[in-house]
């Protein structure tokens, strides 16, 4: 369904970070809706203005990972996961080569009537204890038209750029 997705170069560039709860990716405002913090994992869902967890069109969770410190480990892991779950085509993987991947997939789920196209970025950040994962995720019917598949494959280049550049800290 999906052709292969470009790898951007754009790893290492300056970002800017937002205020606390706050993400600015693609020209939207995304705020904390939903929060989760144990010992295994931190984890903040960010939905843009009039979207809930419950109801989005774009999505963004940051999850850390404290007592993980193998992105490569990780990375593989959700690749094969995504794998497994992929409808026919298997997901995109890319390394910087600085212990930076970013994967692409999309899960359908005709249950719910949708399909979910996935932008993952696995790293470690200095500030950070264990493994940072940055998610966009965009909701698609699950009856998806060749204009919308082109619309999505127009945008992955600048999509990726943008998550390989996202940086926050996480609101516990």
């Amino acid at each position: 369904m999906l052709s292969t997705m470009a790898l951007v170069s754009a790893f290492g560039l300056p970002v800017a970070v937002a205020a606390e709860g706050e993400l600015r990716f693609d020209g939207d405002v995304y705020t904390v809706a939903w929060k989760l913090a144990n010992s295994l994992e931190i984890k903040n869902e960010y939905v843009r203005s009039g979207e809930t967890v419950e109801r989005w069109q774009r999505l963004i969770t940051v999850e850390q990972f404290p007592k993980n410190d193998d992105p490569t480990g990780f990375a593989k892991t959700l690749f094969n996961l995504a794998k497994k779950q992929m409808p026919g085509e298997a997901p995109e993987a890319y390394d910087n080569h600085q212990g930076q991947y970013l994967l692409c997939y999309f899960l359908e789920n005709s249950a719910l009537g949708k399909t979910e196209f996935i932008f993952q970025r696995i790293c470690k950040e200095p500030e950070a204890a264990g493994l940072r994962v940055y998610t966009f995720s965009i909701h698609a019917d699950a009856h998806l038209t060749d204009e919308r598949i082109r619309e999505i494959k127009s945008q992955q280049r600048k999509w990726l750029t943008e998550l390989s550049q996202l940086h926050t800290g996480l609101v516990k």
